[in-house]
């Protein structure tokens, strides 16, 4: 009996490692420092202002994209979205060095949002879901200008879902769970004066029991099948898929 038992569970083992390794190559990462660029929208990430509410809170209904593009910024090295010449703005620190002028620090890499001066309150990022499916939010709001409190607003589909007030902490989300159907908007909101620094991730997830098909195999990131057995424990190099459904 305890023979057979380790048969049983030597490729029972291995499906779930090949599992894991699919899942591990195929999740795609929406990161708006990596995909920010001279096209707006790039990629699911747009950049614009928002409109006033009273209260006041922003009106994510009336988002305006930004429609001017500049690779030099106020003759900087930082690269930005606006409608010219200065504020709003949603600029990018594309030189691989940290950066500082005008009281501000651009980090390698960062995405800073400014609404200072606007003719609205408001700016911010808007992400549009590509596909229906569950994605993992990492973020993280730093004051990188000033310690003068600044509010920040999360929306998901035009419904307030967070709000808090940035100081000298950053203020971080890790690792949030997002159900978002295709074409379901999250916005990121910055109000006041000067910069905020922005990172802003979504890593889609998958889940075996509800993607789990009869009609394909693998289907999407998920391979059904077994694998031999070396020395008790499972070679996952030997995983061979199931041929046949019932």
């Amino acid at each position: 009996y305890r023979g057979a038992f380790r048969s049983f569970t030597a490729p029972v083992l291995a499906i779930a490692l090949a599992l894991a390794a699919s899942v591990a190559t195929a999740a795609t990462v929406y990161d708006v420092e990596d995909d920010f660029s001279a096209s707006n929208p790039s990629g699911p990430w747009t950049f614009g202002i928002y409109a006033d509410l009273a209260g006041p809170v922003p009106d994510t209904t009336a988002f305006t994209p930004f429609n001017n593009y500049s690779p030099d910024f106020l003759g900087t090295p930082i690269d930005g979205w606006n409608f010219g010449p200065i504020d709003p703005n949603i600029s990018h620190n594309d030189s691989g060095a940290v950066y500082s002028n005008f009281g501000v620090t651009w980090g390698v890499n960062a995405v800073n949002v400014s609404p200072a001066n606007g003719s609205e309150p408001y700016a911010g990022v808007r992400f549009t879901a590509p596909n229906t499916q569950v994605y993992i939010l990492s973020s993280s709001f730093a004051n990188v200008q000033d310690n003068i409190a600044k509010d920040v607003y999360v929306y998901k589909n035009n419904v307030q879902v967070d709000t808090f007030s940035l100081g000298a902490t950053p203020h971080n989300y890790n690792a949030v769970s997002f159900p978002l159907a295709a074409g379901d908007v999250v916005d990121f909101v910055v109000s006041g004066s000067n910069n905020v620094a922005l990172d802003a991730r979504f890593q889609t997830e998958w889940h075996l029991a509800d993607d789990f098909s009869l009609d394909s195999n693998p289907n999407g990131p998920w391979g059904y099948g077994t694998a031999s057995a070396n020395a008790g424990l499972p070679d996952t190099s030997t995983f061979a898929a199931f041929g046949t459904a019932e």
